[in-house]
């Protein structure tokens, strides 16, 4: 005797058709809020690499920067950012914080050789952190150490200059070819901070 099988398992529904074609995203008017203008990729090196490039100067091979009269760590600097504002006493808080492990953010750097020439390699932000790192290299600044004592770079034992050399930093390379872009980058990165007060430190 033939069992018995209930009819919605004996034939089962069609399955229902997709479609094959990628749905377009709805377009979205962002008419009352700011564009977005800052695209790069985040990443992160050590200072030994950054040490090596101020030496081998890439970048002054460029015919496009023999003009520039400013360099750090083997960056150009474009012409209009601002000069070295750091007084000694905040190159030495920064490297102390380099030490520290602290979060040294990010520094900026163009790549646009194959459409700008004379904007590539322009370093948009870290001038004052690049410059400290390199004046510390070159002996200008004494640190403080655990001893209580303040010490320049040329004092430091081999294995205490490798420690430093491994401590990372991150950077970020920005394509702009445009140097209006570029300065409205700028501007936009440095519209201002205020320090904070001796009452308001912890």
């Amino acid at each position: 005797i033939a069992a018995s099988v209930p009819d919605t398992l004996a034939t089962p529904a069609a399955p229902t058709p997709k479609s094959t074609k990628a749905a377009k995203p709805a377009k979205v008017a962002l008419a009352r809020i700011p564009q977005r203008v800052f695209y790069g990729n985040a990443m992160s090196t050590m200072l030994s690499s950054m040490a090596a490039q101020a030496e081998t100067k890439p970048f002054h091979s460029n015919p496009h920067h023999a003009a520039h009269s400013r360099f750090i760590m083997g960056y150009p600097l474009p012409s209009w950012q601002r000069k070295l504002e750091w007084p000694d006493e905040l190159c030495i808080r920064f490297i102390e914080s380099v030490y520290a492990g602290v979060y040294l953010g990010l520094y900026i750097y163009n790549e646009s050789m194959s459409r700008a020439p004379q904007l590539d390699g322009l370093l948009i932000d870290g001038q004052q952190r690049l410059s400290a790192i390199e004046r510390y290299m070159a002996g200008e600044l004494a640190v403080p150490g655990p001893d209580g004592k303040a010490h320049r770079w040329p004092d430091l034992t081999d294995e205490e200059k490798a420690h430093f050399y491994r401590i990372p930093f991150g950077f970020q390379i920005v394509q702009i070819h445009d140097e209006a872009e570029l300065k409205r980058l700028y501007n936009l990165m440095n519209f201002g901070g205020i320090a904070h007060r001796p009452e308001q430190r912890a």
